[in-house]
């Protein structure tokens, strides 16, 4: 069985079934209506520095040792980087040594798999960028730059503006690059006949980081007249996935499976946690370095 495996990083599952409701995001409703659907849980107590790594290891966080980029060395109270390859293999390395042909694009929080069969990419556009862009083979980067050029959103995408002006082009940016995404997906898929076919699509995370507050009145740092100039930023990010989507299943081989898979969701960040360094400044044991982040949302 070939599969094609197609991933909004972040997608908000309330909201995708909002929007695929309401008319909004029409290839995700048909996706929802044809096939088997079912409700996933991320990894409990992690954010998605752990999420990522127990999908494509198939393993919990106390196995494959992979919590965020900076971690807390066992032990100690002394930070270290993350180890770029957890020790469990990514699932595409086993089905790859079985003989399979697979194309892997865009996971995120992990390294290429040098040697695979077939073709790996890590952060050609990836909202959790470590490694920078890499390929297997190597040749392939490339390839791809020559092709397709850079991804349009910045590497960084959660450094940016915070005007009404930045926003619209933070939104731009986005958009541009998923439908860049697109072309690339389906240049690669049909290349040739894959036995197994991922793409990520990564910009819903960061539109959910930088502008959930645009989005959800609820949210502290909401402002109506801001929202007002830049629309719902999310909202026409998702409405671009949605349509790439669409592009990229009208294209597939119809021997292929389809898998689409929204990982964990959004929200203002909010939680107890959130309280524990105003709590230390005012014991006196905390120093902040460094201004805040602007508004967001955690995933």
């Amino acid at each position: 069985m070939k599969v094609l495996m197609l991933v909004m990083d972040a997608g908000d599952c309330a909201l995708l079934r909002e929007w695929a409701a309401d008319g909004t995001l029409p290839t995700i409703a048909s996706l929802l209506e044809r096939g088997l659907a079912g409700e996933t849980r991320s990894v409990d107590g992690f954010y998605e520095g752990a999420t990522w790594p127990s999908l494509y290891t198939g393993t919990t966080p106390a196995q494959h040792g992979f919590h965020f980029l900076t971690q807390v060395r066992p032990g100690t109270y002394r930070f270290e980087s993350a180890p770029p390859r957890p020790a469990p293999r990514p699932f595409w390395e086993v089905l790859s040594q079985a003989g399979k042909r697979v194309a892997i694009l865009d996971v995120p929080l992990v390294d290429v798999s040098e040697g695979l069969n077939g073709i790996h990419m890590v952060e050609w556009a990836s909202h959790d960028a470590a490694f920078g862009f890499r390929t297997w083979p190597p040749r392939l980067k490339g390839e791809v730059l020559a092709r397709f050029g850079a991804h349009p959103a910045p590497a960084a995408c959660d450094s940016i503006g915070r005007s009404p002006r930045d926003f619209r082009r933070f939104r731009d940016r986005l958009v541009a690059g998923v439908e860049r995404k697109c072309d690339l997906t389906l240049h690669y898929l049909s290349a040739e006949s894959w036995d197994l076919f991922v793409q990520v699509f990564t910009e819903g995370h960061c539109a959910g980081h930088q502008c959930w507050h645009l989005h959800d009145p609820a949210h502290p740092d909401h402002d109506p007249a801001v929202a007002a100039k830049t629309g719902d930023v999310l909202r026409d990010v998702y409405v671009a996935i949605d349509r790439a989507l669409g592009r990229i299943l009208a294209a597939a081989p119809a021997d292929m499976r389809v898998l689409f898979l929204a990982t964990h969701r959004m929200a203002h960040n909010v939680g107890a946690d959130f309280l524990l360094p105003g709590v230390l400044e005012r014991l006196g044991v905390l120093v902040k370095c460094s201004a805040p982040a602007g508004p967001g949302a955690a995933g």
